[in-house]
């Protein structure tokens, strides 16, 4: 069984597409150059190669392989080919059949740390089967590569560029519940808005790439650039959500700090809500990076000249921020934080508190009154925010300050673990929720709205609450503040 093999080749000093070796397609060394020119048209129209291979038939069965080579210069995203075959598939690698009636089969990628199911320009494909009977053996008929129409011997058209739609309206108070999207296993977000109805969720985080690097990624592991997350979000808009991206986060490099300008900080913002056509975007600001006056001054400035463009193109950009808080309020970090995106100018459609993680001395006995806590917060950032608008000379009213208003707690057990948020506390906080109207209910997070394998257990974990629970509890205690 031959392995997985992506092959990126420059053959006969013939650039075929423009840029990085990165981009070339595969040419084995034994090509003509009439085939290199045949490959050239095949870019130059956006095509794909897919190819059915016997490699050895026995009678009673034999092991074919299908490869796809992408000759367009956009990615084809999360692949899934489709064909009618009338042998049985028996043993099948490097992909997965994800649905087989009758002698239709469909066939996607099987997801790994190294393999996101996407086809680059220039990659090619390959997974390998094992069928039954052998001896004469029919080519793979009605075939469809993403809902194009493929040939298994040949060229054609590749599936069209991914274009997202443009973001819907936001209910004027809504449940978005963060997502870990760098976690592993990968969450199924899209599963989650199609089937739980979970159809607004902040996905987090986008930080630079690295402390020297400030190119825009997702926890430094995939760029921007690369358009990670777009076919999630496009299915998610799709289905008439939609999400807000998170930058920043507990870890890694915030942008504002690998950019020295504040130009360049911008544009970079700019770069994130044009890729994914974003009208609201976070900025969970905490750790070292809510008290560093320089990147908070950046950040501001940033901001306002972002959204005076913005408005001038006709769009709009919702911003919120995201700031640690304590049973009596914002800290006096987070108010610092405030305070400069008003000096600046932005226009903050909310801050969201992390009602989370306050340590037995600010929230002393907290067994069964992590709900009082974030109501105690929540309320205290609602006074916070009234004095420094009216200082600001923008004085706001108590409905709008309240609309204001975000609460995102720790669903299950905290990471301090005296402190957990259990089912009684997410209704205490949603009928607050409900009664003040406020603007934003969340959590941290979907990845972890689900039970333990083997129950509760007393330490905290990325993708389960560590309490009891039915799959998505929570979510479904949030879910009818959506209005």
């Amino acid at each position: 069984m031959e392995p997985f093999r992506t092959v990126l080749v420059v053959c006969l000093g013939l650039v075929l597409f423009a840029g990085s070796a990165s981009t070339q397609p595969s040419i084995p060394v034994d090509t003509s150059l009439e085939d290199v020119a045949r490959m050239q048209a095949s870019v130059a129209r956006g095509t794909v190669y897919t190819s059915f291979e016997v490699d050895d038939n026995w009678g009673t069965a034999f092991q074919g392989h299908i490869s796809i080579t992408n000759y367009a210069n956009w990615i084809i995203w999360d692949w899934v080919l489709e064909f009618d075959f009338p042998h049985s598939i028996d043993v099948i690698w490097d992909a997965e059949i994800i649905e087989h009636v009758g002698d239709h089969y469909k066939i996607a990628a099987v997801q790994q740390p190294w393999e996101d199911g996407d086809i680059a320009p220039g990659e090619r494909v390959e997974f390998g089967f094992i069928a039954s009977p052998g001896g004469t053996v029919r080519d793979p008929a009605n075939g469809t590569l993403n809902g194009a129409y493929v040939s298994f011997h040949g060229s054609t058209p590749a599936p069209p560029p991914l274009e997202l739609p443009d973001p819907p309206l936001w209910p004027m108070r809504c449940f978005a519940p963060y997502v870990d999207v760098c976690n592993w296993p990968p969450f199924d977000l899209v599963g989650a808005a199609r089937d739980e109805g979970i159809l607004f969720q902040n996905l987090a985080f986008i930080v630079a790439a690295s402390p020297s690097n400030g190119t825009p990624s997702w926890g430094g592991y995939y760029t921007v650039g690369s358009g990670y997350m777009l076919p999630e979000i496009y299915a998610i808009r799709s289905l008439g959500g939609d999400v807000m991206i998170s930058l920043g986060g507990a870890a890694g490099t915030v942008l504002a700090a690998a950019h020295d300008t504040v130009a360049s900080l911008q544009d970079a913002y700019q770069t994130i809500i044009d890729t994914y056509k974003l009208s609201h975007i976070d900025f969970d600001i905490e750790g070292a990076w809510v008290a560093d006056p320089v990147t908070v001054e950046r950040r501001s400035r940033a901001i306002a000249a972002l959204q005076v463009d913005m408005a001038a193109a006709g769009r709009d950009l919702y911003v919120w921020y995201t700031l640690p808080v304590l049973p009596d309020g914002l800290t006096l970090d987070g108010l610092n934080v405030v305070q400069s995106a008003l000096n600046h100018g932005v226009e903050l459609a909310g801050v969201n508190i992390m009602a989370m993680d306050y340590g037995d001395q600010a929230a002393p006995n907290p067994q069964g009154r992590m709900g009082d806590y974030a109501i105690q917060a929540a309320t205290n950032l609602f006074h916070q925010l009234k004095i420094l608008y009216f200082n600001a000379g923008i004085p706001k009213t108590d409905e709008e300050l309240w609309q204001m208003t975000g609460i995102t707690p720790m669903i299950g057990l905290n990471d301090v673990i005296t402190e957990i948020f259990d089912q009684p506390e997410a209704v205490e906080v949603f009928d607050f929720a409900c009664q003040q109207n406020i603007g934003l209910l969340s959590f941290w997070s979907l990845n972890r709205d689900r039970e333990c394998p083997g129950g509760p257990c007393p330490n905290v974990c990325p993708n389960c609450s560590s309490v009891p629970q039915t799959p998505f509890e929570f979510s479904q205690i949030f879910l009818p503040f959506v209005r």
